[in-house]
C-alpha cells in the first residue's frame, strides 16, 4: 500500500481525508495500458451509442413524446461523460498528470464536470419517471412541451448549483510521492471546518443520490400498478417500456451504488492518504461505465426504439436501393378533368382542374 505524505501548506492539510476527490495508488505498467484500454472502449462505446440515440430520436417519427425527449437529454448527459469524465479521470489519477491539469483553476474545473454529470443524469431519470407517472396515473394531468422542456432545463441547473461548492473546496495540492512532488486536486479542510468536505460529500450523496432513487422507486411502483391493472393492448405496450426504463434506472444506480458506498465508508472511518485504497478507483471506473449500457437496454427491450432505428436508417436505405425504371413503350399522359362545385358561401361554381400523370 503506497503511503503519500502532503507537503506543509497554510491550511491543516494533513487532515484531509480521502474521499472520492483522490483515488491514488501505485500502479503497474500492465494495470495501467488496462485501465487506458478499458477507459478508451467506454469512451468509444459511450460517445458512439449515445450519439446514435440522439441521432434516431432526432429523425424519427416515431420518437416525438417526451419520453423520448428526455432519452435524448440522458443521452447528452452520457455522452459528456464518455468524452469528459471518462479522459479526465484517465489523466488526473495517473501519477504524473498532465501540466495542463496542474494549478488551480484547471483542478476545480475538473472536479466540477465531474460532480456535475452523474447529478444531472440523476435528475434526468426523476424527471423521466415524474413524466410517465403524470402521464399513465394522471393522463389528464400530462406535462405539456413547454413543461418538458422547464423540467428539462431545470434539471441540468439543479445538477450545476449541486457541483458549484467543489469550485471552493478543491484546490490543488502538492503531494510527496516517492521523493517526488506533484500536483493533485484534494478537497481542502481547513481548522474552522475541519468536515467542510466531508460533510458536502455526504449531503451531496443524500440529495443527488438516495433521495432520487427513493422518488423513482415509488413512482415506478405507482406506474406498475396502474399498467398491470388494464390487460389492453395500450398497457401491454407501456408495459415493454417501463421494463426498458426501469431497466436503465437500475443500470445506473447499481454502477454507482459501489462507489457510493466505499466512498462514504471511507469519510466515516476517516480514511487518510496513508491508506489509499484501488477499491475507490475500481468501482469509480464501474459507475462510469453506466453511460454506455443505455444504448443496449434500448436496442434489446424498448420496441419503438428499434422501429425508429429501422425507420431511420434500414428503411431509408431501401428507399435509396429501389432503382427508378423507366418504360420508353408507355408515354406520359396529362388528363385534365374539369369541373364546377357551389361555393359554401357565396353559392358561385368554383373551377377545379384536376391533373393525372400516367
Amino acid at each position: 500500500m503506497l503511503r503519500l505524505k502532503l507537503n506543509s501548506t497554510s491550511e491543516d492539510s494533513s487532515s484531509i481525508p480521502l474521499t472520492s476527490e483522490y483515488p491514488l495508488a501505485v500502479r503497474s505498467f500492465e494495470e495501467v495500458i488496462f485501465e487506458i484500454i478499458i477507459g478508451c472502449v467506454l469512451c468509444l462505446l459511450g460517445v458512439t451509442g449515445n450519439g446514435l440515440v440522439c441521432y434516431v430520436i432526432h429523425r424519427s417519427r416515431y420518437t416525438k413524446s417526451s419520453m423520448y425527449f428526455f432519452m435524448a437529454q440522458l443521452a447528452v448527459a452520457d455522452i459528456l461523460v464518455s468524452s469528459i469524465s471518462i479522459p479526465l479521470t484517465l489523466v488526473s489519477t495517473y501519477p504524473r498528470p498532465l501540466l495542463l491539469l496542474q494549478g488551480d483553476i484547471p483542478c476545480k474545473m475538473v472536479r466540477f464536470l465531474q460532480y456535475l454529470l452523474p447529478p444531472a443524469s440523476v435528475n434526468i431519470l426523476t424527471a423521466t419517471a415524474v413524466d410517465r407517472f403524470l402521464l399513465i396515473c394522471y393522463p389528464l394531468k400530462f406535462l405539456y412541451r413547454t413543461k418538458v422542456k422547464f423540467l428539462a432545463i431545470f434539471c441540468w441547473v439543479s445538477a450545476v448549483i449541486t457541483a458549484m461548492p467543489v469550485l471552493y473546496l478543491v484546490n490543488s495540492r502538492p503531494v510527496t510521492l516517492n521523493n517526488e512532488v506533484y500536483k493533485f486536486c484534494a478537497i481542502k479542510e481547513t481548522s474552522s471546518f475541519p468536515k467542510l468536505g466531508s460533510t458536502y460529500l455526504t449531503v451531496r450523496g443524500i440529495l443527488a443520490f438516495l433521495f432520487p432513487l427513493l422518488i423513482i422507486v415509488l413512482l415506478y411502483y405507482n406506474i406498475l400498478k396502474t399498467v398491470w391493472r388494464k390487460n389492453t393492448i395500450k398497457s401491454r405496450k407501456r408495459r415493454n417500456v417501463i421494463k426498458s426504463l426501469g431497466l436503465v434506472v437500475c443500470a445506473f444506480f447499481v454502477s454507482w451504488a459501489p462507489f457510493s458506498v466505499i466512498s462514504k465508508y471511507s469519510i466515516l472511518v476517516e480514511k487518510r492518504y496513508d491508506t489509499i485504497s484501488r477499491a475507490e478507483l475500481i468501482t469509480f471506473w464501474i459507475g462510469l461505465s453506466a453511460s454506455a449500457y443505455n444504448p443496449v437496454i434500448y436496442a434489446f427491450y424498448n420496441k419503438n426504439f428499434r422501429d425508429a432505428f429501422r425507420d431511420v436508417f434500414l428503411r431509408r436505405k431501401e428507399r435509396r436501393k429501389t432503382p427508378v425504371t423507366f418504360n420508353p413503350n408507355v408515354k406520359a399522359m396529362k388528363e385534365v378533368v374539369e369541373g364546377t362545385i357551389p361555393d359554401l358561401k357565396s353559392g358561385a361554381p368554383i373551377l377545379l382542374k384536376h391533373v393525372r400523370v400516367a
